[in-house]
């Protein structure tokens, strides 16, 4: 299980739903694992949050334990629950928050 906090600050109050996506991608981009969903396990529709507020939110990714072993990348984002269009970070859709290896 890889286990991780987000921390989000919110800097205006949603007018729509959005997911949070974490995935683990292996060397070729594939998605080897991956954690979608709303914050606090979805508990709590991004629809609740408010402008000035700031949540810590656990993430639990699944990893096969066949995975096979080498360097994977550990990628966040933000999508909208209604269609699914992803949230533009700068030029992406998407942060890369860190390497990881399994051995």
């Amino acid at each position: 299980m890889l286990t991780l906090t987000l921390h989000w600050h919110i800097e205006q109050t949603p007018s729509a739903r959005y997911k949070i996506f974490v995935h683990l991608l292996d060397a070729s981009g594939r998605v080897v694992a991956q954690r979608d969903g709303e914050p606090f396990a979805d508990l709590r529709p991004t629809i609740t949050l408010r402008a000035g507020e700031s949540i810590a939110d656990n993430y639990g990714v699944f990893v096969e334990p066949d995975t096979p072993p080498g360097e994977y990348r550990i990628v966040i984002g933000v999508y909208r629950a209604d269609d699914g269009a992803r949230v533009q970070v700068g030029d992406s859709d998407h942060l890369i928050l860190e390497t990881i290896r399994i051995k």
